[in-house]
């Protein structure tokens, strides 16, 4: 499968996405927009704790669809950078340790 280029989004109003362990709103003022099916990919290549982690940070109840606003970290950016970094794109400031978004879109 062909990588789609992500798109990194700096916000100027903030994005809330809500975070059910913490049982408050996370705000963002950056993102990343991944297709569905890159966000399927990466998240396919998440090992055991990086999945787990995920799940902390994202209720697993809830289904994640086109359209879906998730809770970023660290083990999911770092499965992206080496992602886009195989199909010749970089994003260093995805990996530099700032919080995000993840917007899955068409």
């Amino acid at each position: 499968m062909q990588a789609i280029a992500p798109t990194i989004v700096q916000q100027e109003d903030f994005i809330y996405v809500r975070h059910d362990v913490y049982g408050r709103l996370i705000r963002y003022s950056r993102g990343i927009h991944l297709s569905n099916d890159t966000f399927q990919t990466i998240f396919n290549a998440l090992d055991a704790h990086a999945r787990s982690y995920f799940f902390f940070h994202n209720n697993p109840a809830h289904a994640i669809t086109i359209g879906s606003y998730l809770n970023g970290h660290a083990s999911f950016a770092v499965a992206a950078f080496h992602h886009f970094k195989q199909h010749g794109m970089t994003l260093h400031e995805l990996i530099d340790g700032q919080d995000f978004y993840i917007h899955i879109t068409e």
